[in-house]
Parts: C-alpha cells; structure tokens; sequence
C-alpha cells in the first residue's frame, strides 16, 4: 500500500479499486494507468522499479493489488484509510495514505518536477495544487544557493556545538 501511494499519488477511492486492469506495456516499459475517480482525469504513469518489484509478490490471480484482508473484495475508502492508518500505529510511525500522496508530489518537486509533471503525476485538472509543491522546493534550492555564495562565513564557533569532543 505504501509503495503504490507514494510511487502513483492515487487518492484512497483510487486505490481501493487498483489492479492488474490498470497495468500496459509501452514502449517495452511497464505502466500503471488509470482516470481519477475525483477528477476523471487519466494518470499514465511509470512503474517504478521498487513498485514493479512489490507488485510481482501480489498472486497472478488476485484482481486488485490491496484486497480486504481475507477477501478478493475492495476496501471502503473511509475502510481502507483505518486500515493503513492502523497499520500505522503498529509499525509506530506516522502516516496516512493522503500523506503519501502529498509526499510523492514533493519528492517529485524536489527532484526538479515542473508543475505539469506534478499535475500529471496527482491526475489533477490544472496546476494550482501542483505549485504548492513547486514553490517550497525552489525556496530550499534558492536558499542553497544564496549560502553558497556566502563562500568566506564560517560557522565554527563552539559555543554551537551541542556535543563536546
């Protein structure tokens, strides 16, 4: 569940209905494409070599790739979102699946995505929520590469320094 949030942005409802159906081959490489339940929008995406690795462990006869446990059924969204939530809280970290979605818009920003290949990563109508992403990424790199011109400040004062050596 974590890797196909964060390697496609599907929303929950997206997620819960996720499968083999949505798998093409193009071009010699592996795709996950579907149209958005929200927006209707088409995401045609990569799979990323982490995900195709998880999803070969998910049966050959097994339609969608996060059944409910027990089951060949789909989740409930509101169903699906407590159980990744629960899973969560046993594995003692933080985390929801809008997260994910969130953390993989940033981590696309980070890496220098534009705000159309964040908006066709989120299958989103326009860039508004993509430039979100964008935006606080071009302030850490502008703010790194301020400092960098800052080549002759030196920040050696042992009075910041919380580790005695």
């Amino acid at each position: 569940a974590l890797l196909l949030a964060l390697n496609t942005g599907m929303a929950r409802k997206d997620l819960c209905g996720s499968g083999r159906h949505m798998l093409r081959r193009r071009d010699g490489k592996r795709r996950i494409v579907y149209a958005r339940s929200k927006t209707g929008v088409e995401a045609d995406l990569p799979l990323l070599p982490e995900l195709e690795d998880a999803l070969k462990h998910i049966p050959i006869d097994q339609h969608y790739f996060l059944p409910k446990e027990g089951s060949q059924e789909p989740y409930v969204v509101e169903s699906f979102g407590n159980w990744f939530r629960d899973k969560c809280v046993q594995a003692g970290v933080p985390g929801s699946i809008h997260g994910l979605r969130k953390a993989g818009a940033a981590r696309l920003a980070l890496a220098g995505a534009t705000e159309n290949e964040i908006a066709a990563f989120l299958a989103h109508t326009d860039t508004s929520q993509a430039s979100t992403y964008t935006k606080a990424a071009n302030r850490s790199k502008l703010a790194d590469s301020g400092f960098a011109r800052l080549k002759n400040l030196s920040n050696s004062s042992e009075l910041l320094d919380s580790e005695k050596e």
